[in-house]
C-alpha cells in the first residue's frame, strides 16, 4: 500500500482496504497444513487492476497413494478408474500397477468393483471397498481377481438318492463351500482362476460310501462338470 508491501490477515468475515494497482498474494497452503493433510485453495495470486472482491475458499486434502493388481492374470481388461474430488470439482485418474499418488478433498472416492472387459463368463473382481468417505490419508490398492463361472451338477450310478454334496472352492482369495442341490442338480458360482476345488469324497449315506469321479481339480477354464458318484464299501 503506497509503494509498500502490507499484510492483512483474512477471516471469514468480509474486510475492505485500498490496495495499489499492484500485485497481490495469500497464504497457500494454511499453517497447520502438513505432509499427508493440508488446506489449500485454487488461487493464491493474482494482481490488482480494478476494484475487485478477493474470496477465497480453501478445502481440506489428504494425500492419497493409489495402485492396484490383478490376482489369477487374464487379458481383456482395462486399468481401474479413482474417482475423486479436487478443490470441490470431480476428478478422474486411471490407475497403474506401480504405485502414484494425489491430493484429494475430504469427499468421497470411488472404484470400479469389477473391471472393464468383464463378462458373463468372466470377470476381475475387487473385495476392496469401492467407495467410501476419505477423512484421513490413505491407500487405495485394490486386488482385481480374475474369475470364471462354473457351472457344477451330479448324478449317481446307479440312480438314486443320496446326501447332497458340498463343492469347496475359491473366491477372491478365500474358502468357500457351497451344497449342490439334489434339485435341480446343478449349482453355479464365480471362483478364481487357477485355484483348486474339490467335492465331498466320499459320501455316506444309509451306510454306503459313494465316490465321485471326479473329486478334485484346477479353476482354468469356464466348463459345466458333472460329477458321477459310485457306490462302494456296504457297512
Amino acid at each position: 500500500n503506497l509503494g509498500t508491501p502490507a499484510t492483512y490477515t483474512e477471516t471469514t468475515t468480509a474486510t475492505s482496504f485500498w490496495a495499489d494497482a499492484n500485485s497481490w498474494s495469500i497464504t497457500n497452503p494454511l499453517s497447520g497444513s502438513s505432509s499427508t493433510e493440508r488446506w489449500i485453495t485454487a488461487t493464491s495470486s493474482g494482481t490488482i487492476s480494478s476494484a475487485t472482491t478477493l474470496a477465497f475458499n480453501y478445502y481440506n486434502q489428504y494425500y492419497i497413494t493409489y495402485s492396484y493388481a490383478v490376482s489369477g492374470g487374464g487379458s481383456g481388461y482395462s486399468a481401474p478408474t479413482l474417482t475423486y474430488y479436487s478443490l470441490g470439482t470431480q476428478t478422474q485418474a486411471t490407475m497403474s500397477t506401480t504405485q502414484a499418488s494425489l491430493w484429494a478433498d475430504a469427499n468421497t472416492y470411488s472404484i470400479p468393483l469389477t473391471l472393464s472387459g468383464s463378462n458373463s463368463t468372466q470377470r476381475w473382481i475387487t473385495a476392496f471397498a469401492t467407495s467410501s468417505i476419505i477423512s484421513s490419508a490413505m491407500t487405495i490398492n485394490p486386488t482385481y481377481y480374475y474369475q470364471l463361472y462354473e457351472t457344477f451338477s451330479y448324478t449317481t450310478s446307479p440312480l438314486t438318492t443320496i446326501a447332497n454334496p458340498s463343492v469347496t472352492y475359491y473366491y477372491e482369495g478365500t474358502q468357500k463351500t457351497i451344497t449342490v442341490t439334489a434339485s435341480p442338480s446343478v449349482v453355479n458360482f464365480w471362483a478364481d482362476y487357477g485355484t483348486s476345488w474339490s467335492i465331498t469324497n466320499p459320501i455316506l449315506y444309509n451306510q454306503q460310501d459313494w465316490y465321485p469321479n471326479i473329486p478334485s481339480g484346477t479353476i482354468s477354464t469356464t466348463s459345466a462338470i458333472t460329477v458321477t458318484y459310485r457306490s462302494g464299501l456296504t457297512f
